[in-house]
């Protein structure tokens, strides 16, 4: 069964995508996926989707000391999971 998810929040998702996409891995990137990541979970959460319990795991390998094989792990499932959520669109709706 799929849920339909909100345009707004289909929205949101795509530019938190948008945002995840150039970042490499360093100290100062690793905050702002941290920060992506955390919006991202809050707005899934209040639609009740399952993929927030998910995030949330994330959110919290990407926490603490950085690490670039953590960095990149974690922004490649943070993608994959968020395209999930969208259900795999990459453009922006017109």
């Amino acid at each position: 069964m799929t849920t339909k998810i909100s345009p707004v929040l289909r929205g949101n998702l795509l530019n938190i995508s948008e945002k995840i996409k150039p970042l490499h891995p360093s100290a100062p990137h690793a905050r702002m996926l941290q920060n992506q990541i955390q919006l991202a979970y809050f707005q899934v959460k209040e639609q009740k989707l399952p993929e927030a319990e998910l995030l949330l795991s994330l959110f919290n390998q990407i926490s603490g000391s950085f690490d670039a094989g953590v960095f990149e792990t974690v922004q490649k499932e943070a993608l994959a999971l968020i395209n999930g959520i969208v259900g795999k669109e990459m453009v922006r709706p017109t």
